[in-house]
């Protein structure tokens, strides 16, 4: 993986516009897409606060045509959903609600109720049939609905869905959906079924497709990079906020750049393999939105990027031989020249610094023997049940004090600051990366990691190496990986306490690959004993005291075991040993007494809550019914000149207004415990399919959603338990 940081000011070329423009209108972050409305002309729609979305024509003169949906627009899109429908449809989400409105014909196709809520929106086929769905991501689910609104898709996710994106991530020539959520996981489906996924630092919060099985994401800690498949190719981070990233080829050399857009105005290009910034731009405001589209009906698509308060610049990629294009790769160029221009004046000033000193005695002057070495074992702490890495020396080295880099690159000036070891690793520290620091130079050093989630991941280790009192010190580079669940300490199972909760697999392989597994996964160094057909281990959690037991052989009749109360664990380990493994398609059994006794309250108070919206919209439809006739009434009575009447009448209407205001309240308090319950369903089968593989996992969630949808909770439990109905 490569890092990379925003440049330096005056080293990239400043991206030129070819047109800018002035809306009258606040535009929501996030909220903006570009469509032929009307079969031929390019529109650009935004959604502004108040719950209404504009629509901008850029061949009319006239105002824009504004569309009032009197929610709060939480998703845009705009696409065709029938092939014979020739104009695309303007798809709006709001946080109960998905419409699709035809803005040629002035008309709704469907307006779909989706208690899950809607935060991002994507067309696309999730199969080889040729009809469109719109694709909803909203409260831990995935749903899809066709040209009349009947849902023809649907799967669950690990947490609320913030973004979603279509990309042939796997290079198959056929689009999967891209799901990104707050759980920091970007999944990657095939139909239903997720293919692959990672784990980011922090919430995703945009992704989008750049080229061939390339795609890029943003995240909430202000990160941008993109993955090529299952690699990341870069990262980098802002110190603003990364409100909209797309890709676009700038430049026209046929491979589109990754176009980013910042809270503090600024726009920048990067390159789309290794995250260069080759030009950059700046708004008067923060960026809202980015997009592309023939919006001037030039025959060639254009950028556009959007600002919060209305401003909208436009940029157009420039040809293969235009002198344009060549500028911008000179000023890469010339960029590249000055910083190593910069690092040789570094090394000239370090090599100046070493002939001072060479007078000096050996080990003062910072000579080590060329065999040193830094070892890393990476264990328990069982006294203070913490993770620990141990560094040390293989001689009388020292790991001292660290400063910054003027000769060499193994070579650093010392400075007065204290000792240090400097790791770097995702998912491991908060903010990536963390300083150790000692009171004295010292031949081992050890670190504590509190690791969060069980991810694993290579810890990229810098170290400053030397001898008491020496003028110049040396820096180490290494890495060390860490096992996914590398937070749990083996220990014998008769010394856990009984665990109730059990998964069952059928798991026909011999012992010995699942002791490789176990090797490479948990902190072990198991050796296999050839007369040994069975296996039994125990493991303690260091970060939450979770116990774990895994059981394989004759005492279990060839079945795999997982014992523990922890069905998000248990999960975890059956999708790593069967990806281990090569073993695509898996079923099993589960019995989780105590989830399983709360889903079934969580499945009462889904009832409960719905039975409430339901009386609570009769009753608010009475009151505003009421309400106007009051209206008429004291309307009536002021108009025959009544003034007693007239009174009596408003002041019931203010009497009734306040009722239906209380009851507003309620029902948006109970809205809200809906969804907490509704997302709490959804875990829960998205937990159940992970205990699962292949077809059997795909067919769970089909199953858990005809159970749902027949209000049938013990079917639905029976097909969490069992796999199948």
């Amino acid at each position: 993986m490569a890092t990379s940081s925003a440049a330096q000011p005056g080293s990239v070329a400043r991206l030129q516009h070819a047109f800018a423009l002035r809306l009258d209108v606040n535009v929501l972050p996030g909220r903006a897409v570009i469509g032929r409305f009307d079969g031929e002309h390019v529109a650009l729609a935004l959604a502004n606060p108040g719950g209404t979305v504009t629509v901008h024509w850029s061949d009319r003169s006239d105002k824009p045509q504004v569309v009032r949906v009197n929610r709060d627009v939480t998703a845009l899109a705009a696409a065709s959903l029938s092939p014979e429908m020739p104009n695309d449809i303007l798809l709006v989400g709001t946080p109960t609600n998905l419409m699709a409105y035809d803005l040629h014909h002035n008309k709704d196709l469907f307006f779909k109720d989706v208690a899950d809520g809607v935060n991002a929106i994507v067309v696309r086929s999730p199969s080889k049939s040729s009809t469109p769905l719109a694709i909803v991501g909203g409260n831990c689910s995935v749903q899809g609905f066709d040209a009349v609104g009947d849902e023809k898709f649907w799967t669950v996710t690990g947490d609320n869905v913030t973004c979603l994106a279509l990309c042939d991530a796997d290079g198959d020539s056929s689009d999967e959906l891209l799901v990104g959520s707050e759980d920091s996981q970007i999944r990657v489906y095939r139909n239903e079924q997720v293919i692959w996924e990672t784990t980011e630092v922090d919430a995703i919060s945009a992704i989008t497709t750049m080229h061939g099985s390339c795609f890029a994401y943003a995240l909430a800690n202000n990160s941008v990079g993109v993955y090529d498949r299952t690699t990341r190719l870069w990262s980098a981070k802002y110190n603003a906020r990364v409100v909209a990233i797309a890709s676009f080829d700038l430049d026209g050399d046929g491979v589109p750049e990754l176009v980013v857009g910042l809270s503090d105005g600024t726009v920048d290009v990067r390159l789309m393999r290794h995250g260069t910034i080759v030009q950059s731009d700046t708004m008067g405001a923060s960026v809202a939105a980015i997009v592309v589209g023939d919006y001037r009906s030039q025959q060639a698509p254009e950028l556009m990027v959007c600002a919060i308060d209305g401003e909208l610049k436009g940029y157009a990629s420039a040809e293969p031989d235009q002198r344009s294009a060549r500028s911008v790769s000179d000023e890469v160029a010339l960029a590249k020249m000055k910083a190593r221009l910069a690092e040789l004046q570094r090394e000239l000033a370090g090599y100046d610094q070493n002939l001072a000193a060479m007078q000096k005695p050996v080990q003062q002057l910072g000579r080590i023997p060329p065999d040193t070495k830094i070892s890393c074992a990476l264990g328990p702490n069982l006294t203070k049940t913490a993770l620990e890495l141990r560094m040390s020396t293989s001689n009388d080295t020292l790991i001292k004090v660290g400063g910054y880099p003027f000769g060499p690159a193994d070579v650093v000036w010392v400075t007065r600051v204290p000792q240090f070891v400097i790791l770097f690793g995702d998912n491991v520290f908060e903010g990536e990366s963390l300083v150790k620091y000692a009171a004295q130079p010292e031949k081992s050093i050890t670190v504590p990691l509190s690791l969060q989630k069980n991810v694993s991941c290579d810890l990229m280790i810098k170290v400053v190496i030397g001898y008491k009192g020496s003028a110049q010190d040396h820096v180490f580079e290494l890495s060390h990986r860490i096992p996914k669940f590398a937070s749990f300490s083996y220990c014998k199972p008769r010394d856990l306490p009984f665990i109730k909760s059990l998964v069952t697999l059928p798991l026909k392989e011999r012992v010995s690959r699942v002791i490789l597994w176990l090797n490479q996964s948990f902190l072990l160094d198991f050796a296999h004993r050839n007369d040994s057909d069975s296996l039994n281990v125990g493991f303690k959690s260091m970060r939450d005291d979770t116990v774990l037991s895994m059981s394989v052989g004759n005492d279990t009749a060839g079945q795999f075991q997982i014992r523990t109360d922890d069905m998000q664990l248990a999960g975890d380990i059956i999708q790593d040993l069967c990806a281990f493994l090569s073993v695509d398609d898996c079923e099993s059994s589960a019995s989780f007494p105590v989830d399983f006794e709360q889903f079934e309250g969580v499945l009462r108070g889904v009832k409960e809550y719905s039975d409430l919206r339901k009386r609570l919209c009769t009753e608010m439809a009475d009151l505003i019914n009421l309400v106007k006739m009051l209206v008429i009434k004291g309307e009536d009575a002021r108009l025959l000149g009544d003034m007693g009447e007239m009174k009596t009448q408003y002041s019931e209407l203010m009497d009734t207004n306040n009722e239906l205001i209380r009851e507003l309240a309620k029902r948006s308090a109970n809205h809200e415990a809906l969804l907490g319950a509704l997302k709490k369903v959804n875990l829960m089968i998205q937990r159940a399919a992970r205990l699962r593989m292949g077809t059997h996992k795909t067919n769970l969630i089909q199953a858990c959603h005809n159970a749902i949808k027949a209000n049938s909770t013990g079917t639905l439990l029976n097909i969490i338990k069992a796999g199948h109905e």
